[in-house]
């Protein structure tokens, strides 16, 4: 029988951090969002302009050329940019339960955007591959701490797009790399974990 009596009692000791991965997420049609993002690059496209091939099993790129990763990110943008309803009902609510640390493996703003939309106040950071990590602010339960675990869509070269991406992505996290250990300290140290739309047979998770 699943305690959720435990679950309020990690939220009101702020010591809960939950998990969002790309299978939370559905579109106006009930698909998954990240399927909807698929098609709308037509990244199963032989000949696309820019994709020479896409593992849609682990959802990763193989670009013709580095430089069209701009133009790639710009697409992703544009998608997210459009109204997608039942995604930001579900951020909204989420948004709206205390986690004081909530860290996201989607390659979206919707979670910024539904803290805003709700008025309330967040901090933003990311995992920026190789990069030194930013002053960590401590999530709370008042002001939670939103964490990009693959990056920063404001960012193109931070977000985790393409296996060449992911294995500097998993050297880094080996180095104890770009994240600031107070932020491994605060994960560490959480007593109660809620994992939500995470892929878990995909082996890097």
């Amino acid at each position: 029988m699943f305690d959720y009596e435990d679950i309020i009692d990690a939220l009101q000791q702020g010591d809960a951090v939950l998990f969002i991965g790309p299978r939370l997420l559905v579109s106006e049609d009930g698909q998954p969002l990240e399927r909807a993002l698929y098609k709308a690059l037509d990244a199963h496209n032989t000949d696309h302009d820019l994709i020479r091939t896409f593992y849609e099993d682990d959802g990763f790129f193989l670009l013709k050329e580095e430089s069209y990763r701009r133009r790639l990110v710009r697409q992703i943008k544009a998608f997210y940019q459009e109204e997608h309803t039942a995604a930001s009902a579900t951020m909204r609510k989420l948004a709206r339960i205390p986690f004081p640390l909530i860290v996201s493996l989607n390659p979206d703003d919707l979670l910024p955007r539904a803290f805003e939309s709700e008025g309330l106040p967040y901090h933003k950071d990311y995992y920026y591959l190789k990069h030194p990590f930013q002053d960590y602010v401590q999530g709370t339960r008042e002001r939670p701490l939103l964490y990009g675990m693959l990056g920063d869509l404001e960012k193109r070269e931070s977000l985790v797009l393409t296996h060449k991406d992911l294995f500097n992505y998993l050297e880094s996290i080996f180095a104890g790399k770009s994240m600031a250990p107070e932020l491994r300290t605060q994960i560490q140290d959480a007593r109660t974990f809620i994992f939500l739309g995470l892929p878990f047979e995909k082996w890097y998770m």
